[in-house]
Parts: C-alpha cells; structure tokens; sequence
C-alpha cells in the first residue's frame, strides 16, 4: 500500500488508474544505497533501468577539469537515469547518494508498455523522448553514404551564398523594358531585379517575363511598359545560408530560374539555375530540362535512373527527410505532366481532338501527400467541368481514354506502377465536379467500412495538371462532407484495427550481435508510416485542416493546440527516422539489383539502428493511442 500510495503522488504516475498502479507495485524493486555510494558512475553502461528517488537525497556529479562536481540533487518523487534508459548509451554523468537513500527502480519493458497504453505517463517524458529521437536520426544520416556516378559528392552541402551573383544588376521600377533589354544584352544575362526609388527590391525582370509580356504583345518599341509593369514581384527569396538542395527545391517546385538571396530584407546576390548548373559538373536541372524536352515515353523512361541519382545524393549529403521527399515529388509531378501533354497530343493525331472541357489531373495516396520515394503505385483521379447532360457521356469517354494512355504512359516510363484499385482510367475515378459532388455524398451518408481506405487515399488529393481550381471546389466538397464525427470514427477504426509491430521489440536487446536475437521483417510503409499517416490524417480532418502533407497537417495540428510543441516534436523526429529507414533499405536494394518493397529485416539492424526503430515505432503507438482518446 505504501508503493500505490507514494505513486498517486507522483507525477506522471498520478495520472494513472489505481489498477494498473497496483500492477506497476508488482513490477517494481526498491533497492537501498548506503550513504556517499554510487548508484551508477560516468561511463557505465546503461542499467535499462529508471529509478524513482523514494526517501532520501542523491547528487548528480559531472567531472570538469579532472574535477568532480555536483550539478543538481534528486529528492523523493523525482527521477535519474532518464537519459540514458532511454537511449541506452553509457552514463554521461554519475549518481551518489548523498544519505542513505532508497530508490523504486522501473525495468525498461515495464516503462514501455506504460508509454504505449497511456499518452499521458508518455507525455512527461517527450521532450526527452523527442531529443533522443532526434540525435538517432543524425547517427542514421551521418553513416549514410552511397556511391552516386555524375554528382559531387559534397554538392548539396553547399550554402547559396558560394554560388551567388553579386553586386545584383538591376534597374528602377520607372525605366522602360526597352532599356532593360539593351541592359541584360550587353551584360549577358537573364534578369535584373527591379528597385523602388529607395533602393528597396520589389521584384525582378526574367526574359520570360519581357518575351511573355512585351514581345507577343506584338506593341511598338515606344509603348512597351515599365520594369514595374513587367516584373514578377513575388520572386522567390532565401537566405545566403540556404543549401545547394533548398535552392533546387525552390526552383523545381515554383518552375522559376532565378532565387533572390537577402538577408533582413536587403538584397545580397542572385542565384540563377545557370549559376547552380555551373557549380558542379553535371546539373540535377539537366534531368529538369530534360524532362521538358522529351517527346516519348520511353526518352522518359531513360531519365528515371538519374532522379534515382539525385535521390542517393540528398541521402548521402544528408538532406531533411521532408526536402527530399518533395523535390523527388517534383519530379515525378514534371513527368506526369510531361506524360499527359504526350498523350493529349496522341489523342489529337487519332483524330479525337484536344480536351473537349476544362479539367484537372489529381495524384491521390502518397503523392497527394507529397512523401513519395522509391516505391510508389499509381494513385490518380480525373476532374472534369460541369458539361450539359447530353454531352457528359461523350466527355467521360474521352477522358476516360485519355486516362488510360497516361496510366500506361506512367507505368511504362518506370515512375509508378498501376494495380488496379485507384486509377483515373477506371470510371469511379473519373468525373464531372458534379458527378464527384454526388460520389462524395454518397460516401459520406453510406459510412460503408469497406471503403473507408479509398476515401482516404482520395481525401490526399493534389493538382498535378489542369484547371487547379476544379481541384479547389472538390476539395472544399470533400472537406465538408468526410470530416463529419461519424466518418472519422470509421477511419479510426481502420486505423485501430491494423497493429504496430512494438510487441516484436518487448525483449532487451544486450548482445551485440543481434542477428541470433532479432531476426524479422517489418513493412515500414504499411506497418509503421502509414500509421502516423492516418492518424494526422484524422486529427486533421477534426479540425478542418486541408493541408495534405503529413508534417505540414502536423505543424497545424501545434499550432491550434491539438498536440502540444513537445509531442508534435517526438512524432515528427521519430516519422523522419522512419523516413530514413526506408530510404537506407530501399536504396540497399537497388544497390543489390532488388525491387525496392520497403521491407526491412532487423537481423541486418546495428544495434543503434535496432534500438532507433524500435523507439519511433514507440513513438507511433502513442500517437496511435492518443488520437483514439481524442475520440
């Protein structure tokens, strides 16, 4: 009784329902250390052990300049030994008793379990847990090296400021494009950023932008515009402190080729794709233009194997898990729309013509997430205009055609494989908005369980080519009618109903050689990623978050309070860990001549790796645990 009874005032176990207080008694040790002993001294292997300070006082002591010193006191209800028993490294510090003192000691599977059935014990420990999460995804990056033929291997290190133009050529918002012309004819270049009357940039003037404005405009010298008129001004910005891959990312995903570098909003340089393109020897942007110039799928199909290339470079040059998902996503996007001007123009030579209405392409699953990598299948949908009723038969079938050349096309330029659930060739997943309005009504008053995993994958929906604003009215639609209490509880149920695999990490792992200890496969994708995917997903759609990237609809979630910072934090460094996971094994495989299939067997784990999955799979189980409380 006294356990049970020091335990309810003790946080975070005061939280606790006196049951399983009463179980956790049961797995508890008191141990007794005489006055001025050690409990654990500096450079110790980890005890797996979290000890509570009973009765009595201990002094943490750390040594500095061959000189021990002691840095803070434990008294009855507080802990030592966090940092260690979660990460299993040795004791960076030592632990005394300073009198005799008397300590409750909590095994590590015990702590475990404790963290998986209850978020809020897990709670008190996350900014811990987060930190630790985040120190094994630098261990996972830092030993991460691949071999990668065409690039420099320390390319995306690189900081903007290295390949910057500067002083910046510009000219005054006033001056006519005329003179502006002449200016980046004699100094050979391909923009000028434009300034007000006091110096401050307001934008900047492409080539594009004179050919596209001025010259087929097909005006007079004498009334062409001013800079102002002309400049786009809303230029991309960063900072000088931003890498090679952070540049490239901007410009892939904004289809611009020059990013302004300032500093406290003035003007340090210019970065045009020229400037990056020159900084190495073989550009990533070559792939970019050579997307655009391509006129067969299979030109396209030859080019896979150099994104594949980037791919290993931002692994190996330790690029954010989230950047490198999105520029590959960019890729992918420039050769689905490559993909679909293709087959429209093979459409028009079949003599079917070009679109008989506005439409709009849309990546469904992963790719509407923007979180593809090696593996991917083809999830897509077609939304067309609202067309007169006896021309919607006529219009669905030519769209429905078209479809189903870009679905080949995809396939068989080596991107994306088609199996046959979600695809924009088959008639569910292509339609008028009115016809998807209808769908979208009917899912949401039918709550059929058995496609709860369709409409999630539909609910991640992005525009990839098209009339983007088709694609906004579906997505206000769908919002409104699948965030609805009765629909989300369905999506958690489905979510509930597949486990995470933390019960095949209960046993300690001491040996180093885990392969006689440890030795099974876990699908990180299913098993694991998409678990944080539908969870964030949900919670999401509770609060009308319409974002659809996962970290991005996490961030969200923080900032209306529904995670707190400390917890947002702990999942996002253990989902990017899982990232990790999945590229490392993925890339392993190309590299073995194998199919990338996001399996990974822990027999092949280090122990440091071993111990990273087995915590952010901890961490996925929380998560788990919490949206269900939520509901």
């Amino acid at each position: 009784m006294e356990c049970i009874s020091f335990l309810q005032n003790t946080r975070p176990f005061i939280s606790l329902p006196k049951v399983t207080l009463i179980q956790i008694c049961s797995r508890l040790e008191l141990k007794k250390y005489p006055q001025h002993s050690f409990i654990f001294k500096k450079g110790e292997p980890s005890h797996n052990t979290l000890y509570i300070v009973f009765k009595g006082l201990a002094e943490v002591i750390v040594s500095m300049e061959n000189q021990d010193i002691g840095v803070s006191y434990r008294k009855p209800g507080d802990f030592f030994g966090e940092t260690v028993f979660l990460s299993g490294n040795t004791y960076p510090a030592s632990v005394k008793a300073v009198e005799d003192l008397h300590c409750f000691s909590l095994d590590k599977e015990t702590f475990e379990d404790l963290c998986v059935k209850h978020p809020c014990f897990a709670k008190h420990f996350s900014h811990i847990l987060s930190e630790r999460m985040r120190s094994v995804y630098q261990e996972l990056v830092m030993n991460q090296t691949y071999e990668v033929s065409g690039l420099e291997t320390n390319l995306f290190r690189h900081s903007l400021k290295e390949m910057m133009s500067t002083p910046v050529a510009t000219c005054y918002e006033n001056e006519k494009v005329q003179k502006i012309a002449e200016t980046m004819k004699n100094k050979n270049i391909s923009s000028i950023v434009v300034l007000d009357n006091d110096d401050r940039y307001l934008g900047i003037i492409s080539e594009k932008d004179l050919v596209g404005k001025c010259l087929t405009a097909c005006m007079p010298p004498a009334s062409w515009p001013t800079a102002k008129e002309v400049m786009d001004a809303h230029p991309i910005e960063l900072s000088p402190e931003a890498s090679f891959h952070q540049g490239l990312l901007a410009m892939t995903k904004n289809k611009c080729k020059h990013v302004l570098i300032t500093e406290n909003d003035e003007l340090k340089g210019i970065v045009s794709m020229g400037d990056m393109v020159r900084f190495r020897s073989m550009g990533a942007f070559s792939i970019i233009d050579e997307i655009e110039s391509q006129n067969s799928l299979e030109g396209l199909r030859a080019l896979k194997p150099q994104v594949d290339n980037v791919l290993k470079a931002l692994v190996s040059e330790k690029a954010p898990p989230v950047e490198i998902c999105e520029l590959i996503t960019e890729y992918k996007d420039r050769i689905t729309r490559k993909i679909i001007e293709l087959c429209e123009q093979e459409m028009f030579k079949e003599g079917l013509g070009y679109p008989p209405a506005d439409y709009c392409w849309l990546t469904l699953g992963s790719g509407g997430r923007k979180e593809q990598l090696l593996t991917m299948d083809q999830n897509n949908a077609v939304i067309f205009d609202n067309i007169s009723s006896e021309k919607n038969g006529f219009v669905k079938d030519y769209f429905l055609r078209l479809a189903g050349k870009v679905v080949q096309g995809i396939e068989k330029s080596g991107n994306a494989k088609f199996k046959g659930d979600i695809a924009a060739h088959d008639a569910r997943w292509c339609n008028s908005l009115d016809g998807w309005e209808q769908i979208v009504n009917k899912w949401a008053h039918d709550l059929n369980s058995g496609e709860v995993t369709l409409i999630t994958n539909f609910l991640d929906f992005r525009p990839v080519y098209g009339r983007k604003k088709l694609a906004d009215k579906l997505k206000m639609l769908a919002m409104s009618a699948l965030s609805k209490p009765e629909m989300l509880q369905l999506m958690l149920q489905e979510e509930v109903n597949s486990e995470i695999p933390t019960k095949l990490f209960k046993r300690v792992l001491i040996s180093q050689d885990v392969h006689n200890t440890h030795d099974f496969e876990i699908n990180l994708r299913t098993q694991a990623c998409m678990h944080v995917v539908r969870c964030i997903r949900i919670l999401s759609l509770k609060e009308g978050i319409a974002e659809t990237s996962t970290l991005k609809r996490l961030q969200q979630l923080m900032k209306k309070g529904v995670l707190p910072r400390e917890d947002a934090e702990y999942i996002e460094a253990a989902y990017q860990s899982l990232v990790v996971f999945r590229l490392k094994s993925n890339l392993d495989k190309l590299k073995e001549g194998k199919e990338p299939d996001d399996l990974i067997r822990t027999s092949r784990l280090s122990k440091m790796q071993y111990l990273a999955l087995k915590e952010a799979l901890i961490a996925v189980s929380q998560l788990q645990s919490f949206t269900k409380s939520v509901f």
